[in-house]
Protein backbone atom coordinates (compact mmCIF):
# COMPACT_ATOMS: atom_id res chain seq x y z
CA UNK A 1 0.00 0.00 0.00
CA UNK A 2 1.59 3.15 -0.87
CA UNK A 3 1.37 6.32 1.48
CA UNK A 4 1.97 8.81 -1.28
CA UNK A 5 -0.57 11.52 -1.32
CA UNK A 6 -0.90 14.91 -2.16
CA UNK A 7 1.42 16.52 -0.34
CA UNK A 8 2.06 20.30 -1.68
CA UNK A 9 -0.44 22.09 -3.90
CA UNK A 10 1.28 24.98 -5.84
CA UNK A 11 1.00 26.42 -9.53
CA UNK A 12 -2.28 24.38 -9.97
CA UNK A 13 -0.49 20.92 -9.88
CA UNK A 14 -0.48 18.97 -6.80
CA UNK A 15 2.80 17.32 -5.89
CA UNK A 16 2.74 13.69 -4.29
CA UNK A 17 5.39 12.13 -2.40
CA UNK A 18 6.29 9.19 0.20
CA UNK A 19 5.29 10.52 3.32
CA UNK A 20 7.28 7.85 5.21
CA UNK A 21 10.52 9.10 3.83
CA UNK A 22 12.89 11.35 5.38
CA UNK A 23 13.22 15.34 3.92
CA UNK A 24 17.00 14.13 3.06
CA UNK A 25 15.92 10.51 1.58
CA UNK A 26 13.53 12.61 -1.16
CA UNK A 27 16.56 14.81 -1.60
CA UNK A 28 18.94 12.55 -2.45
CA UNK A 29 16.32 10.67 -4.79
CA UNK A 30 16.45 14.04 -6.28
CA UNK A 31 20.13 13.77 -6.55
CA UNK A 32 20.33 10.64 -8.15
CA UNK A 33 17.62 11.00 -10.62
CA UNK A 34 18.29 14.94 -11.59
CA UNK A 35 21.66 15.69 -10.67
CA UNK A 36 21.95 18.24 -13.19
CA UNK A 37 18.23 20.22 -13.08
CA UNK A 38 18.53 23.00 -10.98
CA UNK A 39 17.59 22.69 -7.37
CA UNK A 40 17.78 26.00 -6.14
CA UNK A 41 18.02 29.71 -7.07
CA UNK A 42 19.34 33.08 -5.21
CA UNK A 43 19.37 35.93 -7.43
CA UNK A 44 21.71 35.32 -10.16
CA UNK A 45 23.39 32.17 -8.01
CA UNK A 46 22.05 28.51 -9.19
CA UNK A 47 22.83 24.93 -7.80
CA UNK A 48 22.04 21.91 -9.24
CA UNK A 49 20.71 18.99 -7.06
CA UNK A 50 24.54 17.75 -7.18
CA UNK A 51 26.10 21.08 -6.51
CA UNK A 52 23.98 21.71 -3.37
CA UNK A 53 24.54 17.89 -2.16
CA UNK A 54 28.54 18.25 -2.42
CA UNK A 55 27.78 21.87 -0.88
CA UNK A 56 25.99 20.28 1.84
CA UNK A 57 28.20 17.52 2.00
CA UNK A 58 31.39 19.82 3.01
CA UNK A 59 28.86 21.50 6.06
CA UNK A 60 28.32 18.05 6.85
CA UNK A 61 32.14 17.15 7.59
CA UNK A 62 32.83 20.65 8.92
CA UNK A 63 29.32 20.24 11.68
CA UNK A 64 30.87 16.57 12.44
CA UNK A 65 34.32 17.90 13.14
CA UNK A 66 32.57 20.72 15.59
CA UNK A 67 31.38 17.47 17.08
CA UNK A 68 27.61 17.46 15.52
CA UNK A 69 26.15 14.09 16.02
CA UNK A 70 22.25 12.80 15.97
CA UNK A 71 19.85 13.63 18.56
CA UNK A 72 21.44 17.63 18.96
CA UNK A 73 20.09 20.84 18.17
CA UNK A 74 22.12 23.38 15.89
CA UNK A 75 20.76 27.02 15.94
CA UNK A 76 21.10 28.54 12.58
CA UNK A 77 21.32 32.45 12.72
CA UNK A 78 20.50 33.15 8.75
CA UNK A 79 18.35 34.38 6.52
CA UNK A 80 16.53 33.15 3.22
CA UNK A 81 19.12 31.70 0.89
CA UNK A 82 21.35 28.78 -0.66
CA UNK A 83 23.57 28.43 2.50
CA UNK A 84 20.67 28.16 4.65
CA UNK A 85 18.99 25.22 2.51
CA UNK A 86 22.49 23.77 2.53
CA UNK A 87 22.96 24.03 5.86
CA UNK A 88 19.45 22.58 7.01
CA UNK A 89 19.95 19.78 4.61
CA UNK A 90 23.92 19.16 6.62
CA UNK A 91 21.84 19.35 9.82
CA UNK A 92 19.12 16.84 9.22
CA UNK A 93 22.21 14.65 7.38
CA UNK A 94 23.19 14.10 10.71
CA UNK A 95 19.89 13.17 12.53
CA UNK A 96 20.22 16.36 14.44
CA UNK A 97 17.66 19.34 14.25
CA UNK A 98 18.33 22.71 13.22
CA UNK A 99 16.18 25.84 15.02
CA UNK A 100 16.28 28.63 12.48
CA UNK A 101 17.01 32.29 14.41
CA UNK A 102 16.06 35.14 12.68
CA UNK A 103 19.77 37.31 12.54
CA UNK A 104 17.42 40.34 13.06
CA UNK A 105 16.62 39.87 16.28
CA UNK A 106 18.48 41.80 19.58
CA UNK A 107 21.96 40.16 19.94
CA UNK A 108 21.28 39.80 23.49
CA UNK A 109 18.51 37.53 22.60
CA UNK A 110 20.55 35.47 20.24
CA UNK A 111 23.47 34.80 22.83
CA UNK A 112 20.48 33.61 25.41
CA UNK A 113 19.04 30.84 23.01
Amino acid sequence: MSTAKPALKAFDSELYFDQSQTINSLFLEQVRTRSAKIAIIEDERRLSYLELDRYAGGLVDALRREGVQKGDRVALIAGRGIETVAAQLAVMALGAAFVPLDPAMPQQHLADV
